[in-house]
């Protein structure tokens, strides 16, 4: 019986360790941000920036751990509320690292750098995250934004959000089915600091607890084998 509770606790142990190990890895999601007008900034649609990502227009490609990004600054402004520091960080570069989820440096081209101003930027980002039908999820944002999850809008109020605005949060209901699925969003940068796309949209595949369930079955179905005998 002693052995039988060491091998349990022994096995317990590693697969808490598996799930927490899993729990450590971060996505990873694209994007690229490219240089344009301001009436083309403030027309942030998917449709828009693929008209516009040509191989000549200033441009930089990334990698990020999540989607939050602000430019207010290093001096403890916060992302909704008074900010008398607005304009502090509003530079690609920072805003790209503002919430220390860039991975690995940027690549920028065709004259966009990292010190150019977020005048007039529009961002596409892609790749997959776990939804789950019928939840709420919110977009902190200025200015436009247009959604779309697994090739369409899957939305209550619809795919595309103001165009030029002051920080506003707009809370949108997923009506999609819940898994992964791809997605894509645009944000366009307008008419001066600040700077701000900050979404609960994009989150992980909850796989700890199926890491865990399923490790531990393992460990059932050895245990019972093995003291069955």
């Amino acid at each position: 019986m002693q052995r039988f509770k060491r091998f349990g606790a022994a096995a317990f142990a590693l697969a808490l360790g598996m799930v927490m190990m899993a729990g450590s890895a971060s996505a990873q999601y694209s994007g690229v941000g490219i240089l344009v007008t301001d009436a083309q900034s403030q027309n942030a649609t998917i449709s828009e920036f693929n008209t516009l990502n040509t191989g000549s227009v200033g441009k930089v490609t990334f990698s990020v751990s999540g989607l939050n990004f602000n430019s207010y600054g290093v001096s403890g402004c916060p992302a909704v509320g008074v900010c008398t520091n607005a304009s502090a960080d509003y530079t690609v570069g920072s805003w790209l690292n503002s919430l220390g989820s860039l991975v690995g440096s940027p690549t920028y081209s065709n004259g966009l750098l990292s010190t150019s101003t977020q005048n007039d930027i529009l961002y596409e980002f892609t790749g997959s995250a776990y939804f789950v039908k019928n939840q709420v999820y919110s977009i902190q944002h200025d200015d436009g934004v247009e959604i779309q999850i697994g090739g369409s809008s899957n939305f209550d109020t619809g795919s595309t959000l103001a165009g030029a605005t002051s920080p506003v949060i707009s809370p949108i209901t997923y009506t999609g089915a819940t898994g992964m699925q791809s997605f894509i969003f645009t944000y366009g940068e307008c008419c001066g600091a600040p700077a701000v796309f900050q979404t609960t949209l994009a989150t992980p595949e909850p796989m700890s607890m199926l890491l865990l369930g399923t490790v531990l079955l393992g460990v059932g179905t050895t245990l019972r084998r093995k003291y069955s005998k």
